[in-house]
């Protein structure tokens, strides 16, 4: 994941496309999402989504269709908050939060899954007699 403040926009890049983080939401939904604690003290604290359009609040990060860089990596982009002269980043960071830390964790997740997801689907193909 990658942060950056390009003119008057912040912009979030995923290290992953929009379709992968789509084949993560259809097959390993859980890997989309942070917990804290364990047992009933387990408590959902953030989560990475795709949908139509993108956004953020304090519990997600969506990217939205369409959305992606030169490179075809999903992004969300949103203003910079207002701030003092040369004091951007600053805004920014106070305004991401530990946000951008979660998902930097659930990026991690997303590796994982694919992983998996490619594993099993290899597996199923060798299965198939044509």
């Amino acid at each position: 994941m990658k942060i950056a403040i390009v003119g008057n926009q912040v912009c979030i890049t995923s290290n992953y496309s929009y379709d992968e983080i789509a084949k993560v939401k259809r097959n390993r939904p859980e890997a989309l999402k942070l917990y804290q604690g364990t047992g009933e003290e387990r408590t959902h604290v953030f989560s990475v989504s795709v949908d139509a359009t993108g956004g953020m609040n304090s519990k997600f990060l969506c990217f939205g269709a369409g959305d992606k860089d030169i490179n075809g990596k999903a992004i969300v982009m949103f203003p910079v908050p207002a701030h003092e002269d040369g004091k951007a980043k600053e805004a920014v960071a106070e305004f991401i939060g530990p946000r951008a830390l979660y998902a930097k964790s659930i990026e991690q997740q997303i590796d994982a899954a694919l992983t998996e997801i490619s594993n099993e689907q290899n597996s199923i193909i060798n299965l198939i007699e044509a």
